[in-house]
């Protein structure tokens, strides 16, 4: 049998078969224009996010940039300068007679030396970034007429001074106690002396130090015999330097912002502790007395160390101002401690040194020379020496004048 259906019921499911169609249509339409409206919002986000994004990235690598170049050389200048603490600590003393006698004995002077530190520029020399490498800086330091004083000491060495002042006591049983101290405002006095040129960059150097020593004659000087010692001591040593606004030429941001003028400024804290143990022989021969004598020594050495790269932005677009700092630190500071001190990197120096020297001896006075090598760092020192030694047998001998003259 089959369905018969009447007109009526035909034109009833047509219309309803036909605005379900219309309604499914209308739905999908609202449908699409929401997911459109969707697309353009996520897509203006995506653009503002990407913009800010793409801002804090040029920012980003140019800090990166300078904190690995300078980093390195901040790493660099720490470990060239450590290595020739302990010659800087332990040397310079023109020694001579390697015994004063027993008690009373004394000895008393001051001495004068330097020390040539070799390829003193190395540090700066790994300056490359954003445009800025050491030959801008070598065009730049022409300009301000320092290149050839720059080049000299980069192609012989840095004298490095190294003042002493010292006072020694004989005891009973060949033994000998004695201190040393030394100071040296160098920023002052290069600045008191210092062309403009040079002033204005306000150079900081201040060098101090204070110790003590033992001495142990194991053989006293008789006839062709020398005198034979053994000694220990420990030296602390605190070290400034610093100088600053050393222009390096321009520095490229981007396109807008291309001749960045820039300066670059370092500084550098040390405190070193070394304890040293040393072998002396001496020789006189009338008025000449030749010394020799061998010292090793062990440094714990801190350091702080700092670069300030300075950047001029007078000239720069608003963007540049707004998105790069004036100035810029970098340093191997760690952390600081309760009592507002900078920790910062300890370094241990182990170093053997050969000395060689004479003093002509003129009755208590004396004027010495001593040569010195640093097996560590292989830097020279030379340093001139003048004492005054006066010892039990010599007090003997004026008492005795004395009680014949009554």
């Amino acid at each position: 049998s089959s369905v018969v259906f009447s007109r009526d019921t035909k034109s009833c499911v047509s219309t309803f078969i036909t605005a379900h169609l219309e309604s499914d249509s209308v739905y999908a339409t609202i449908k699409k224009r929401l997911q459109m409206k969707k697309i353009v919002i996520i897509c203006f986000i995506i653009i503002i996010y990407s913009t800010s994004m793409f801002a804090d990235s040029a920012k980003d690598i140019f800090l990166n940039d300078v904190f690995q170049t300078f980093t390195d050389i901040v790493d660099t200048f720490a470990q060239d300068y450590s290595v020739i603490t302990g010659l800087y600590t332990t040397a310079g003393e023109v020694k001579g007679s390697a015994s004063i006698g027993e008690f009373p004995s004394f000895r008393a002077g001051a001495s004068i030396g330097t020390i040539f530190f070799r390829n003193p520029m190395r540090f700066i020399k790994k300056i490359d970034f954003y445009g800025t490498n050491w030959t801008g800086i070598q065009d730049k330091l022409e300009s301000e007429g320092l290149l050839s004083a720059i080049d000299w000491f980069d192609q012989n060495f840095l004298p490095i001074p190294v003042t002493n002042f010292h006072f020694h006591v004989g005891l009973p049983y060949g033994l000998t106690v004695g201190s040393r101290f030394h100071i040296a405002p160098i920023g002052g006095f290069a600045n008191a002396i210092a062309p403009a040129s040079v002033k204005q960059y306000a150079p900081e150097i201040l060098l101090w130090g204070l110790g003590v020593n033992f001495t142990y004659t194991i053989l006293k000087e008789h006839k062709n015999l020398p005198t034979i010692a053994v000694g220990f001591g420990v030296q602390y040593s605190d070290t400034k330097i610093g100088i600053y606004g050393i222009p390096i030429g321009t520095v490229n941001l981007d396109e807008s912002n291309d001749a960045i003028k820039s300066t670059v400024g370092f500084g550098a804290h040390n405190n070193n502790v070394s304890i040293y143990f040393d072998f002396s022989v001496s020789k006189r021969f009338l008025f000449f007395q030749p010394f020799f004598s061998m010292k090793f020594v062990q440094t714990i050495n801190h350091n702080v160390t700092k670069v300030h790269i300075g950047l001029d932005l007078d000239d720069a677009t608003d963007e540049a101002r707004e998105t790069y700092e004036k100035e810029i630190e970098v340093s191997n500071v760690k952390k600081i401690d309760d009592y507002n001190n900078e920790i910062g990197i300890v370094i241990p120096v182990t170093d053997f040194i050969i000395s060689l020297g004479f003093e002509f001896v003129i009755k208590i006075f004396r004027l010495g020379l001593e040569g010195s090598f640093s097996v560590a760092s292989q830097t020279g020192m030379i340093t001139l020496g003048m004492r005054f030694q006066l010892e039990n047998w010599q007090l003997k001998n004026i008492k005795n004048k004395g009680l014949q003259n009554d």
